[in-house]
Parts: structure tokens; C-alpha cells; sequence
């Protein structure tokens, strides 16, 4: 790395840690709506990324994210968070 680069990532690394924070937690944590299902099925259409496979189900009425995904929500969560924060 060259005196410039290093100068410019010491310059903005600052700013750049607080969008990272920033999508941390807007997106990260944001982004976990729960999607409920209507009359037994699924509202929507939603295809797994990695499998290419439709979802075939959704969280049933009254349930939350710490009941379907037990002790690993948190991490579950904050996995997200951190992902979103960092991609962005």
C-alpha cells in the first residue's frame, strides 16, 4: 500500500465505520419482518438463493422469530445485521 492509499484509508475509516454501523442496524436488524401466513399458505413467492427452491412455509399466526428459530435467533439476528452492515 502506498503513503496515499494509507493516508486515505486513515482519513476515512472513521466515516466508513459509521455506515457500517448505520447498515448494521437499519437494514440488518430491519430486515427481519416476520411474513405471516394468510388462510394456511404463504402471501408470497419467495425463492431461496442459495437452493433455488420456493419457501413452503412462513410463521404461523402468533408465532414469533424466537419461538421458529429457538436458541439460535440471536444469532440468527445478528448474523444478518452484520452481513447487511458489511455488504453495504
Amino acid at each position: 500500500m502506498t503513503a496515499k492509499e494509507s493516508d486515505y484509508m486513515n482519513e476515512h475509516s472513521k466515516d466508513a465505520y459509521q455506515v457500517m454501523v448505520a447498515g448494521h442496524e437499519l437494514f440488518g436488524h430491519g430486515s427481519g419482518k416476520l411474513i405471516m401466513a394468510q388462510n394456511g399458505k404463504c402471501p408470497i413467492e419467495a425463492v431461496d438463493p442459495i437452493t433455488n427452491e420456493k419457501f413452503d412455509s412462513c410463521y404461523k399466526d402468533g408465532e414469533t422469530y424466537n419461538e421458529r428459530f429457538g436458541e439460535f435467533s440471536s444469532s440468527y439476528e445478528e448474523c444478518r445485521a452484520d452481513l447487511s452492515g458489511l455488504y453495504l
